[in-house]
């Protein structure tokens, strides 16, 4: 499916940040892999989503990477990360998020759907243990992760960057295949 769905940058915990610099639109490849697809516009504005996961790598001085952005340090003001982009590119290896504007996003729930249960063999339990063996989290919810506006027609599959492969419902996005 990489060779032949769009990718979209999605943030399923969706937290603000800050980013020092003048607001402008980049291009990009729908698809790396297949160019007739076309390109994608993806604003860079000093308000950003980031997700919750990756806020660890937000300490003051600590260099990060924004996909198909850059590279920046992180500054802290009043305990939330700036970022400020670097002169220079870093003289390391760094890890590269994936974010998305505040202004040019939209709010749709997407789940994550994972094996329902914790054994191999559920029909080899007995009842009492066969309902033990279900997963509290074979299903997760996120009610308010952003990504790019846009129409997306039921049953039509996007990669979201770093999360896997979704399908569009009507009510949302529907994981059918993680990375």
């Amino acid at each position: 499916m990489s060779q032949t769905v769009p990718r979209l940058l999605v943030v399923l915990q969706p937290v603000a940040v800050r980013v020092s610099c003048t607001p402008r639109v980049l291009s990009i490849a729908k698809n790396q892999y297949d160019p007739s697809q076309g390109t994608r516009d993806i604003r860079l504005d000093p308000d950003i989503y980031v997700d919750q996961q990756d806020l660890f790598r937000f300490k003051e001085g600590a260099v990060v990477g924004l996909k198909y952005w850059g590279e920046f340090r992180v500054t802290l003001e009043n305990d939330q990360p700036l970022l400020i982009p670097l002169e220079t590119p870093p003289e390391h290896k760094i890890y590269y998020l994936h974010w998305i504007s505040q202004t040019d996003s939209s709010v749709s729930p997407v789940r994550l759907y994972n094996d329902l249960f914790s054994v191999d063999d559920p029909m080899a339990l007995d009842e009492p243990a066969f309902l033990s063996a279900v997963r509290e989290d074979s299903l997760v919810t996120f009610p308010s992760a952003r990504l790019p506006p846009g129409q997306y027609p039921p049953s039509t599959r996007y990669q979201f960057e770093r999360l896997g492969y979704f399908s569009a419902d009507h009510q949302g996005f529907n994981r059918i295949v993680p990375l």
